[in-house]
């Protein structure tokens, strides 16, 4: 297959998963690797990145078709040959430590992937980080934070070198992940972290 067939195979899967046809998403994933495989060689970038899709794919998808052991093993190979340099990478590799009862290296692996924020992640702190990314994980207990949960994986900046202005705009999207836990669990201090995250948003803006 020629390398624009793969690609658009590859990126027909993701809207699949979101919509929850996940059976036909996984093997548009499998049936593009094979092909990338194929036709680009063991490494390249695009077989890494559907195989990252392929895990996270396992891991939310509804939960008699989920694999968190095969995800694990397949993202953990992945992180390996990124080198642990890509957020979206570490993202799926802390889910697949957390679900496989892994919480403290989950922790880590996202403080890792949330280090490689801009360079505005400075003003934030690492305690105010280490917090979020313990946050991330445990809220994927509800169900209903899970499209805040999506937006904040998707809409973060990707690299350290991505320009400034995305960065306030990744922190609007945590002051809303804390804001909603908060109005579906009061009292527990998210509105608190709300409010933090809103006055370091305004010292970087």
């Amino acid at each position: 297959l020629h390398p624009d067939t793969l690609r658009s195979m590859h990126n027909l899967a993701d809207p699949l998963e979101v919509i929850g046809r996940h059976e036909e998403a996984q093997r548009l994933y499998q049936e593009a690797i094979e092909g990338y495989r194929k036709v680009l060689g063991e490494d390249h970038p695009r077989i890494l990145s559907a195989t990252n899709q392929y895990a996270w794919g396992m891991l939310t998808c509804e939960p008699s078709l989920r694999d968190p052991q095969a995800a694990l093993a397949l993202v953990e190979q992945v992180v390996e040959k990124d080198h642990g340099s890509n957020p979206y990478f570490l993202d799926t590799l802390a889910l697949a430590q957390f679900v496989t009862g892994d919480a403290q290296r989950a922790v880590a692996t996202q403080e890792a992937s949330l280090a490689l924020l801009p360079t505005g992640a400075t003003t934030i702190g690492p305690g105010l980080l280490r917090d979020l990314a313990r946050d991330m994980l445990e809220a994927r207990r509800i169900r209903t934070l899970a499209p805040v949960l999506l937006e904040l994986h998707e809409k973060r900046p990707a690299t350290a070198h991505e320009t400034p202005p995305r960065m306030p705009q990744f922190m609007a999207h945590v002051i809303d992940f804390y804001d909603t836990w908060n109005r579906i669990e009061p009292g527990h201090g998210y509105d608190a972290k709300a409010a933090q995250w809103q006055a370091k948003r305004s010292e970087i803006r």
